[in-house]
């Protein structure tokens, strides 16, 4: 029987309540608490019933009965307010009953064989969902290595080329219908056969011991599963765990070592905690390939050496000119901001000198180089000032600096700290030279 046709639907549907569009779904658990601190606007730590219709107001189309219907639901001791608890709770409880209770009875072993096979079978089920992202009862062999290379990467593990194909070799013995050009499907039953087949061979167990699969099945593939699909629910729960609910904001500890595939991520994580980057390539050419196709202004540093340096046909004043006009550039991109790349190459070129009044070092700094700052040394007005700093500084946070070099950690810990301003901030970003040679 040929499989139906499947419409595709995006991502699972969300429980029908209304929600401004400045939510924070799908926010890390610090962007959360920064919205809540936002919505907060008398600061006591605290949403009242005015401040949430602020907010709702901004959005349109919500009654104002339903604004005061949304609050009574959120405000679950009714004392008037919404703390930060119930913040979380209300955006928080789409996640299946079956998932929450799973993760509140990890460590409560079942009281007999049926319930720990009720247990085994309803999380096979939220499984499943987790990977049927259209919600039509069938996998595709799309949804099976998207949701897996997720897994891959939840878990720091690379979901190389041998591995796609060992999951799709999977997949067709597991007995998928249809054809690559037209569409493979695998029905539910076929799916948890093959599943639990392949889940008691990892755990070293029999079909009789469901406690011991439900167990294996939650800590290895299901609570990190459920971590990608509810996101909310985890950085909630997170948020809550950590210091009684207390926003946190903890960036990482650099250095890191990462998977080429993480590259964007960590960039923008280091971004968002306002640190300039620097990427150690290993001398892997992939990684200056990816920042050719990304929409920044480019400081050659191999270019002004050769020129100002070596062919002597060009002042370092005249560099300092033309990349303090790119400095400019960057600040105010038609009314907006953008990136700088700082490619260093395999040099050691010591921006400390280059560095003066018209190329300012604060510019490596975010915390440093504000919208006040620069329009004081004259890199923007005072009129693109106002523009960048409404909400927050949203368009003034996308100019950062991104500097790349082909040095490992050893030879950048040699050769920069002395070259490259605000050494001690940078987020130093190390890419794993397997993770490109794997593929």
């Amino acid at each position: 029987m040929a499989p139906k046709a499947k419409a595709k639907a995006g991502a699972k549907k969300q429980a029908a309540r209304p929600m401004p569009e400045a939510s924070p779904a799908g926010k890390s658990a610090t962007d959360i608490a920064g919205v809540f601190r936002s919505w907060d606007t008398a600061g006591n730590g605290k949403i009242s019933l005015d401040e949430l219709k602020a907010v709702l107001n901004k959005t349109g189309g919500i009654a104002e009965e339903d604004m005061e219907t949304i609050f009574e639901g959120a405000d679950l001791n009714k004392d008037g307010f919404i703390d930060y608890d119930e913040f979380l709770a209300w955006l928080f409880h789409s996640a299946p009953e079956n998932v929450q209770r799973f993760a509140r009875d990890v460590d409560t072993p079942p009281k007999d064989q049926a319930a720990a096979q009720k247990k085994l079978d309803d999380m096979l089920v939220e499984v499943f969902k987790c990977f049927d992202q259209d919600e039509d009862g069938q996998l595709e062999r799309v949804e099976l290595l998207d949701v897996t290379e997720k897994l891959y990467k939840a878990m720091n593990d690379l979901f190389g080329v041998k591995d796609r194909k060992g999951c799709v070799q999977w997949f067709k013995d597991a007995g998928a219908e249809g054809d690559a050009s037209n569409g493979m499907y695998l029905s539910f039953d076929k799916w948890k056969l093959a599943y639990l087949t392949q889940m008691k061979q990892k755990a070293g167990c029999t079909a009789d011991e469901p406690a011991i699969l439900a167990d294996y099945l939650y800590k290895n593939v299901a609570e990190p599963l459920f971590k990608i699909t509810y996101p909310n629910a985890a950085s909630a729960s997170a948020t809550a765990a950590e210091a009684g609910g207390a926003p946190v904001d903890v960036p990482p500890t650099y250095p890191i070592t990462i998977d080429f595939k993480q590259l964007k991520e960590a960039v923008e994580t280091a971004r968002r905690f306002e640190r300039s980057a620097l990427i150690l390539t290993c001398g892997k050419e992939a990684v200056d390939t990816f920042f050719q196709y990304q929409n920044m202004i480019v400081l050659d540093c191999k270019q002004i050496i050769a020129e100002v340096y070596v062919k002597k046909n060009k002042s370092k004043e005249d560099w300092q000119n033309d990349v303090a006009d790119k400095l400019k550039m960057a600040m105010n991109s038609s009314g907006f901001c953008k990136a700088v790349l700082v490619a260093l190459q395999n040099s050691a070129f010591d921006f400390n000198g280059f560095c003066g009044e018209k190329v300012p070092a604060d510019v490596f700094s975010p915390g440093c180089w504000t919208p006040n700052e620069a329009m004081q040394r004259g890199f923007i007005d005072d009129g693109h000032k106002m523009n960048v700093e409404i909400e927050d500084c949203k368009k003034w946070k996308d100019f950062h600096m991104v500097i790349t070099s082909s040095f490992d950690l050893e030879a950048a810990n040699s050769h920069l700290p002395d070259k490259l301003p605000h050494w001690d901030e940078l987020a130093i970003i190390v890419v794993d030279p397997k993770s490109i040679d794997a593929d």
